[in-house]
């Protein structure tokens, strides 16, 4: 709802000051250049940051994929995502897909989704309650506070659970459950029903097959640090390009509410309206740099370069990487069965 509401407050803020963000859109012809290559910098940044942060995850699983190439299957996934409707799926479908050709196990895939998701998320809420606190009593979000304490418990709870999972208790109460499991387990009523199952992994099994797959998947307390910092890096860094595009601009950067501006951002690109967010990221940080004090003619041009370092330069170059690695993926599979293909 909150990021409903900062793209219906970007609408009514164009439609109002229509003339104004016109007037500022010109003073995109007046750009400082050394900020302009930081910016840059800062972004290429932030895609490395997250391609090794799943290089982390997959290598905790045993899949040893060379940081050029996750960062290369980073940018190509993000190009999906940027552009086709629907994207997110399109982009986690080809992901799953390509790193399946490169024979990471299924397993491994599924968890290495869902916990850069959860990490990722976690992240940019922290991001958030950092630029809550910072600040103060004043903005849009100054009763959220409350967060912070919130969110600085969940790494002290994943860290613990990290560092008992291997203890005694935690063995034994996973030894209880399968005892437990296997005194509850009813046997086939017939032969003809033990027929039927047979082949078939029970319960039980599928439990262990679960809890085997899951303990050999380690990243340690150090490794999830890691990760998290990672998480952070990949949004910092983007939030670097949007200071740097204020610097560029000569428009004094609102340091106090800078962090909660984007964070609130990167939510509101959530909203499965348009693809890559776009107009949506565009109308809500222009709306929430100007609720922090940022005049709209400064706002807009501020957005606009931000967006055009952050999301359409990389959508083409995205597009290119996706194409040389879907050819190079083709001729693997047709040198890996060239073989097969002679025999037969």
């Amino acid at each position: 709802m909150a990021s409903l509401a900062l793209f219906v407050s970007a609408v009514v803020l164009v439609v109002l000051k229509g003339g104004t963000l016109a007037r500022g859109a010109a003073r995109l012809s007046h750009v400082r250049f050394e900020w302009l290559v930081f910016a840059a910098v800062a972004e290429a940044a932030s895609m490395v940051c997250f391609g090794r942060m799943q290089q982390r995850l997959l290598r905790a699983g045993g899949a040893d994929l060379s940081l050029p190439t996750m960062v290369s299957i980073t940018m190509a996934a993000n190009a999906l995502n940027g552009t086709l409707p629907g994207g997110g799926g399109w982009a986690a479908a080809w992901l799953y897909d390509h790193l399946g050709s490169r024979q990471v196990a299924r397993f491994l895939r599924v968890w290495m989704f869902l916990v850069a998701g959860g990490i990722s998320s976690f992240a940019l809420f922290c991001v958030i309650a950092a630029g809550v606190e910072i600040a103060g009593p004043r903005g849009p979000v100054a009763s959220l506070r409350w967060l912070v304490f919130l969110l600085a418990l969940i790494p002290a709870v994943v860290v613990a659970l990290e560092a008992f999972r291997t203890r005694p208790p935690v063995r034994q109460l996973v030894e209880w459950a399968e005892r437990h499991a296997e005194q509850h387990a009813e046997p086939p009523p017939d032969r003809h029903a033990e027929h039927h199952v047979q082949g078939r992994p029970s319960l039980l099994d599928r439990f262990r097959a679960l809890i085997s797959r899951i303990s050999a998947v380690r990243l340690g307390s150090w490794g999830w640090i890691a990760v998290l910092l990672l998480a952070l890096g990949n949004w910092l860094f983007d939030c670097a390009v949007a200071i740097a595009a204020m610097e560029a601009l000569a428009v004094r950067v609102p340091w106090s509410g800078v962090l909660v501006v984007y964070g609130l951002t990167q939510i509101s690109a959530a909203i499965p309206i348009t693809p890559g967010g776009i107009g949506v990221v565009e109308g809500s940080m222009t709306a929430l740099l100007h609720a922090y004090g940022m005049p709209l003619s400064g706002a807009l041009p501020v957005v606009l370069l931000y967006r055009i370092v952050s999301f359409w330069i990389l959508v083409p170059i995205g597009w290119a990487v996706w194409g040389a690695l879907e050819t190079s993926t083709r001729a693997r599979q047709l040198r890996e069965g060239r073989p097969s293909t002679e025999q037969h």
